[in-house]
């Protein structure tokens, strides 16, 4: 009996974690990737990058890194296209410069889409917006 009970908890908590929806995954995956730039952890980050672009990506994040330190993340706001298959996040970032140490701010708007093959969402691209004047 007591077998019985603990396979039908390890059946539902493995059929609730398979079941998860395309929102809330986009929302982990992003948190996850942002929060490996971050800490300047390039080797976390890559992982939630699309493979056809992951060089351009990381050669753009390891200029970006080698000139500031970022203190702090925001995620301001997800969009997701009605087909979930594509999405925009607008991001908020904290962070010093390494020649001045004034703290500053930016955003960047990351590109997301999900891969049905591997069932999960990747960093496609991200580019900053520009500053307010």
């Amino acid at each position: 009996m007591r077998q019985s009970f603990l396979f039908l908890v390890v059946l539902f908590v493995f059929a609730a974690s398979c079941g998860k929806p395309r929102v809330q995954k986009l929302s982990e995956r992003a948190d996850s990737y942002n929060r490996a730039l971050r800490w300047s952890s390039i080797t976390a980050a890559s992982t939630l990058i699309a493979e056809d672009v992951r060089r351009s990506v990381i050669q753009d994040l390891l200029q970006k890194i080698g000139r500031n330190r970022i203190v702090d993340y925001s995620i301001v706001d997800l969009g997701v296209d009605p087909e979930e298959i594509k999405a925009s996040i607008l991001v908020e970032f904290s962070y010093y410069g390494i020649s001045d140490q004034d703290l500053k701010y930016r955003q960047e708007v990351q590109n997301w889409a999900w891969d049905s093959r591997q069932r999960d969402w990747f960093l496609r691209e991200s580019r900053d917006l520009p500053a307010p004047k």
